[in-house]
């Protein structure tokens, strides 16, 4: 919840009404650290994580370019903006997706199974 402080300063969507801008920006929080930690746990990896981030910060300045109105707080707070309906939508889409790979994999990245911490053996290091 990095971005939290800056929503709590009256600066940050002074645009919007708070009662309609906190909502989709929690939503979006939480369906945005899903995907996020979905894509650490399928890859070992950070770097899809932070990909993932770089494809939010695009798609809602591409959102935002694309869609034109004479209402900008609709657009820039409601409907495309950083935590819009559009991007909250999309998140929560595929934070399902990937959930399911997850689930299908059986929680882990890989698809060998892992040894139980009952079964006496000592986890094998990942591989970095």
């Amino acid at each position: 919840m990095a971005h939290a402080p800056e929503f709590l300063t009256p600066l940050y969507h002074s645009a919007g009404n708070k009662l309609i801008v906190l909502p989709l920006f929690v939503g979006t929080l939480v369906a945005a650290s899903f995907v996020f930690g979905y894509l650490r746990i399928l890859s070992g990896s950070v770097w899809p994580a932070s990909l993932g981030h770089s494809v939010h910060n695009v798609a809602w300045s591409t959102l935002g370019a694309l869609t034109v109105t004479s209402s900008p707080v609709v657009v820039n707070e409601y409907l495309a903006g950083d935590n819009g309906i559009l991007i909250l939508a999309t998140t929560a889409v595929v934070a399902v997706w990937l959930g399911r790979k997850v689930s299908r994999k059986g929680g882990s990245g890989q698809d060998a199974p892992q040894p139980s911490v009952a079964s006496g053996e000592v986890p094998a290091a990942p591989a970095v």
